[in-house]
């Protein structure tokens, strides 16, 4: 089964218990339906596609959206024929299974969080991490919606963010050596000057690159930083791990930083 495109339209969302009508873009990714508003900040409102029926009338430019929870929502688009791509994208997005996009997958760690998997991306052929949160997937939005809108090669990307009622599942590049903590572990010795400053210098450039969003990490540890070695030998490092950070003002991001 091959991906999906990622759909951007401009969509008018009106959910019928708020009552309000407001533009904005959406977002389709496997699994869910990410819907930030107009000036292009995100809100909380991942749309679970898995608890989701979807319903098209001929030649009309609207969808209706049933969700177990957040009842009936209508996507207007711009035509008839938008509608019908979001429609077939949609439908398809709905009643999936993991394996449908995954295959290949190994057991490689466990925590308090859950599960994280090996697994190779059908279509692609992309050798991946599969982290299975045993929670709710709202306990996980905040870490699930900073993977997914951060977007630097030194830092943890999501790949894909698939949602269920039961669980949340991000997946990420798999980093062949793991974490910094284990690869300190794995040299006894130290490592030479050279190899330690890039490791500094790619940490720090995820972290600064946070800092220019106003995102503050709050828990930087070797643990969550990840590390590949490319074919040349070289160490690639990717700050990982959003579970703890949080959107900060101008204010009081100056004083957070200077603690």
């Amino acid at each position: 089964m091959t991906s999906l495109p990622t759909l951007n339209a401009e969509v008018i969302i009106s959910h019928s218990s708020r009552r309000i009508q407001t533009e904005e873009r959406a977002t389709l990714k496997w699994g869910c339906l990410i819907i930030e508003a107009a000036n292009g900040r995100k809100k909380d409102n991942f749309i679970l596609l898995n608890d989701m029926t979807v319903r098209a009338q001929q030649n009309s430019p609207t969808l209706m959206l049933s969700h177990s929870e957040l009842g009936k929502m209508w996507l207007t688009f711009k035509d008839s024929g938008e509608a019908a791509i979001w429609y077939t994208a949609l439908d398809r997005c709905t009643g999936w299974l993991l394996a449908d996009f995954y295959t290949d997958m190994d057991h490689i760690a466990s925590g308090g969080y859950g599960d994280v998997y090996s697994a190779t991306q059908r279509g692609t052929g992309a050798r991946v991490a599969v982290k299975v949160f045993k929670s709710d997937p709202k306990r996980n939005m905040r870490e699930l919606m900073y993977s997914w809108e951060l977007r630097h090669e030194n830092l943890m990307c999501a790949v894909d963010i698939l949602l269920a009622r039961e669980h949340a599942i991000l997946v990420s590049p798999l980093m062949n050596v793991g974490d910094l903590q284990k690869h300190i572990r794995n040299h006894p010795n130290g490592v030479s000057e050279d190899k330690a400053r890039g490791i500094y210098r790619q940490i720090l450039s995820g972290v600064a690159y946070m800092h220019d969003q106003r995102i503050a990490h709050r828990d930087l540890k070797p643990e969550n930083i990840l590390c590949a070695s490319n074919q040349d030998g070289t160490l690639v490092a990717k700050v990982g791990d959003f579970g703890t950070a949080a959107f900060l003002s101008s204010e009081n991001f100056s004083s957070q930083s200077r603690r």
